[in-house]
């Protein structure tokens, strides 16, 4: 087992727990000992790695919900609590990619598919598991926002529209929630190796499969030269949910080759 860094026998609970940063973080969470409630609406993959965590030794409570529905966001932090006691750290990070295309075209109940799972999912979790934190009088949680928090990239309106509301929420609650015990922050990745990337790079270059599509545009982007992994972001995740951490709130932190250095002078 790798060193704890702080996360030994804290109770995290990582919603989309079963994806590609999702279950990076819980692979890594699971080393540091931390104890797990996977949260996913997909209950075959969901079982499936709860399964294979267990096998490694780590303690998991797998729970099938849907973050853009109230009544299972209230379910999943009442059986959280239920199971473990309550929640330590919580890692807002369920999203889809949506549609690409052009902001003109794209049909309004795509917009509202993507709006309602990576707005109104994040929104619904700092609600009620930051509820739950507050009557404790602790808590850290991590919500997934992306390098599309800052900048504006084409043919992503709704993913777009999203992430720049992430941010806001975790400004919103950052600031309402100062002097509580529980501090809300935000990753940003850039271009991660995960289906979600490689679908989308199969849309904008057709004529290359997905993951050399998310190789490439990881290259384009980033001045390290390369695509992230999904373990890069887990670390960052892991450190901001621990103690070290401990001045940390209200922040959106990068995680992306430096592709947001260079965005401006890159288009």
């Amino acid at each position: 087992m790798s060193e704890s860094y702080g996360m030994a026998g804290k109770r995290v609970l990582i919603t989309g727990g079963s994806g590609g940063i999702g279950g990076a973080t819980a692979r890594l969470l699971a080393e540091r000992g931390s104890r797990l409630i996977l949260v996913d609406r997909d209950e075959a993959a969901l079982a499936a790695f709860a399964d294979e965590l267990r096998s490694g030794g780590a303690e998991v409570l797998a729970i099938v919900a849907d973050v853009t529905v109230e009544d299972d966001v209230k379910r999943y932090v009442a059986e959280a609590v239920a199971g473990f006691g309550g929640i330590d750290g919580f890692f807002n990070n369920a999203g889809i990619e949506g549609k690409i295309q052009s902001a003109l075209e794209l049909d309004y109940s795509d917009w509202n598919k993507v709006i309602d799972v990576n707005l109104n999912g994040v929104y619904l979790g700092l609600k009620y598991v930051g509820r739950q934190m507050v009557d404790q009088g602790s808590g850290a949680i991590v919500c997934t926002g992306s390098i599309a928090s800052e900048r504006g990239l084409p043919n992503t309106v709704a993913y777009n529209a999203a992430k720049h509301g992430v941010l806001g929420l975790v400004r919103t609650f950052a600031s309402e929630l100062g002097g509580t015990g529980v501090r809300v922050n935000a990753v940003f990745p850039g271009m991660i190796d995960t289906r979600m990337l490689r679908n989308i790079a199969s849309q904008l270059m057709p004529e290359m499969d997905g993951a050399a599509g998310a190789a490439a545009a990881g290259a384009a982007a980033a001045p390290l030269g390369r695509v992230g992994r999904p373990e890069e972001v887990a670390q960052l995740v892991s450190f901001l949910m621990s103690d070290q951490a401990s001045f940390i709130h209200g922040a959106g932190v990068p995680v992306d080759g430096g592709a947001l250095a260079v965005m401006d002078n890159k288009g």
